[in-house]
């Protein structure tokens, strides 16, 4: 758990993952998410406002990443609704 809460964010673009388990020790740590749609956990993930559902993609991956490398506060807030939602 110390190691995720010291990451700045976890990426899993799946293809399937029926219950992402790295995802959700990562929420409860409060660290942001990247996950693909093929992650079973995106839908809540994204009404939570925990993390980015992006497109299993490296473009889109990256886009993502982007994003809450560039935004600190966009990615405390989705660490903060992370810990909520785990």
């Amino acid at each position: 758990m110390t190691l995720l809460q010291a990451s700045t964010v976890l990426a899993l673009p799946s293809l399937d993952e029926n219950f992402a388990l790295s995802v959700a020790e990562a929420l409860a740590a409060g660290t942001p998410v990247v996950v693909s749609p093929g992650v079973a956990l995106h839908r809540e993930i994204a009404a939570a406002g925990a993390g980015l559902v992006a497109p299993r993609t490296a473009e889109g991956v990256a886009r993502a990443l982007d994003r809450l490398l560039a935004r600190p506060e966009l990615a405390a807030r989705c660490g903060t609704n992370g810990r909520a939602l785990a």
